[in-house]
């Protein structure tokens, strides 16, 4: 529930003898929303449903339902799980870094062979999302920040200005169906399958998009659960580190099996997601975040992150 915004309702469904159907659902979730979000999501959602990746061996997805335009709600049936990726990562490590990668890495991988899967759908609608508009928001982003933190600004555009260079140099990858906000929280677990949830933002953008955006978070949340159990030296985060660049790897190499990837495209794509991130520490006062943002860009860069 987010005041004003947005609510989502899970119902559990039950029938009389007489009245029911074999394929009536078990139960459905509605969700309400505000602005003309509503008749997007849906449209996706049916779109996807259409497409092959409604009978997919890898990912399962919601079917739509209904889209009631007088109350902006979309109805949708439940797929199996309970428990999200993210609230799995949490726990992962709690018996050390090796074991908590290895038990994680066949979610991750079928992660990425699911969301190449998505990608190649075919189900074009929804607005486009290009690297310009991305770009653009990240620079008034910077901009706002510099009018309430003086000491910050100018900070964030030489990056920007040099990313933008090297996407001129750097092929654009064709426009695919996009999940828009792809995290490890989107992913529901159920034994070893997994489903896709909250398409709220469906476009068509360039694959990066949610490449990046998994990777970023994948990496942020495997850090901060092993940084619960006490702070780390130097030699002990990088450790760390190099072990969840393996793990943002194996999600890539699971994306690879289905469809092929620009490296240097990702790359730029990674470090705009992660100045994104990095500005997101500071506008919403969450600084506790900030320190390992800046290490996943900085190992995006190539440099080597502080001590």
């Amino acid at each position: 529930y987010r005041e004003g915004r947005r609510c989502t309702v899970r119902y559990d469904l039950g029938y009389s003898t007489a009245d029911r159907q074999p394929n009536w659902p078990e139960g459905a979730v509605a969700k309400v929303y505000e602005g003309d979000e509503g008749r997007i999501t849906y449209a996706g959602m049916r779109a996807l449903w259409d497409s092959p990746l409604r009978t997919s061996g890898t990912v399962r997805i919601a079917e739509p339902l209904a889209f009631l335009p007088e109350l902006n709600v979309v109805v949708q049936g439940l797929v199996p799980g309970n428990r999200s990726l993210k609230e799995h990562i949490k726990g992962a490590f709690a018996d050390g870094l090796r074991p908590g990668a290895e038990m994680l890495s066949g979610l991750v991988r079928r992660s990425g062979r699911g969301l190449a899967e998505l990608h190649g759908s075919g189900a074009l609608t929804g607005p486009g999302v290009s690297w310009e508009a991305q770009l653009d928001a990240v620079r008034h982003a910077a901009g706002e920040l510099d009018g309430a933190v003086p000491e910050l600004a100018g900070a964030m555009e030489p990056l920007v200005a040099k990313l933008e260079q090297l996407a001129d140099a750097v092929p654009a990858g064709p426009l695919v169906p996009t999940h828009r906000s792809f995290r490890p929280a989107q992913v529901l677990i159920h034994g070893d399958d997994i489903a896709f949830i909250d398409f709220d933002g469906f476009c068509q953008a360039e694959a990066g998009l949610d490449l990046a955006l998994f990777r970023t978070t994948l990496f942020d949340l495997s850090l901060r659960a092993m940084e619960r159990d006490g702070a780390m030296d130097v030699a002990e985060r990088r450790s760390c580190e190099a072990e969840l660049d393996g793990l943002c790897a194996t999600f890539l190499a699971g994306y690879e099996e289905v469809a092929p990837v620009s490296r240097e495209r990702l790359v730029l794509w990674d470090a705009l997601t992660s100045a994104k991130d990095i500005l997101d520490c500071w506008r919403k006062i969450k600084f506790e975040h900030l320190d390992r943002r800046m290490h996943f860009l900085q190992r995006r860069l190539g440099s080597p992150p502080a001590a």
